[in-house]
């Protein structure tokens, strides 16, 4: 399973310089279930419904993919690694390692370069 970071989504979503990158990764990876986290999924409605974006449009995108839980256990790791610094990042890779998952698919070089020890991250551009 891969695990796509909210940074992955809204590149895809609004169509981001790295769109073309992440998309020929999915492609390769097309046989693997693709999965977000609901800690995503909110912040993603929360830039479409502030933007009034029409969600009905990104819905189908979303549902498409695996939803994975963040938990009272997530947190509890994202408390005792995060250090500081980017909070939501801790939870997502916390619900990534709790699933096990084969990949957590971001842009961001310092969450890449802070839990690379933890699971193994796919950095894009």
């Amino acid at each position: 399973m891969i695990i796509l970071d909210t940074n992955i989504v809204v590149e895809i979503l609004e169509k981001r310089s790295r769109l073309s990158a992440v998309l020929e990764y999915l492609k390769q990876n097309q046989h693997e279930i693709i999965a977000i986290s609901t800690l995503t999924l909110s912040n993603v409605f929360y830039l479409l419904e502030s933007h009034k974006t029409d969600v009905s449009v990104v819905e189908p995108l979303l549902r498409s993919y695996k939803i994975v839980s963040v938990t009272a256990e997530d947190a509890n790791w994202a408390f005792a690694h995060y250090k500081g610094k980017d909070f939501e990042d801790a939870l997502q890779v916390a619900s990534a390692c709790r699933e096990a998952c084969g990949s957590f698919v971001t842009i961001d070089k310092q969450l890449a370069k802070k839990y690379d020890k933890f699971l193994p991250i796919q950095l894009i551009g």
